[in-house]
């Protein structure tokens, strides 16, 4: 009988887990363009990561169908895993709004490598939790998955790609 305890313990625990899916990576359609990891959540909310222009590397987070959209005047914050920092960027230079989308940029490959504590822990967490307020004032939350994670971005941001933590 506690052998029976134990497992559904453990359904129990692990179950809000299973709901939300892993990173992988989409390709791109058009020659030229860099692929993209990526992973979504049951409510329909997407965070990327990808190369861009010079080696830059983004995140971004993208709301759902519906009406909500961010408030153009401050950036979502993320944690990974309850560690801190709780990661934060001003509206400018590394963090773009723009209605339904957040923009990021983590930094720059330079020979093959990056250093940033965010794509280090993107790379070897569990779990991203993204906290915003809409365009109508209300405060909201976006939690994700790492898992895949590292297979997905190394996909995406190159296989022979090294990531240091700051």
């Amino acid at each position: 009988m506690t052998e029976i305890r134990s497992i559904l313990l453990i359904f129990l625990l692990v179950g809000p887990c299973i709901t939300m899916a892993a990173w992988t990576t989409r390709v791109p359609e058009e020659p030229g363009l860099n692929p993209v990891a990526y992973s979504a959540n049951d409510t329909g909310q997407r965070t990327e990561i990808f190369l861009g222009d010079h080696k830059t590397v983004y995140l971004r987070l993208v709301l759902g169908d519906g009406f909500e959209a961010f408030a153009e005047s401050s950036c979502p914050t993320f944690q990974i895993d309850k560690r801190k920092p709780m990661h934060h960027f001003d509206i400018g230079y590394r963090c773009a709004v723009i209605a339904k989308t957040a923009t990021f940029i983590l930094g720059q490959i330079v020979d093959h490598e990056i250093e940033s504590i965010i794509l280090h822990r993107f790379i070897n967490g569990n779990r991203v939790a993204f906290r915003y307020t809409t365009n109508n004032g209300q405060y909201r939350e976006a939690h994700f998955s790492l898992s895949s994670s590292k297979r997905a971005l190394l996909d995406a941001l190159g296989n022979d790609t090294r990531v240091g933590a700051e």
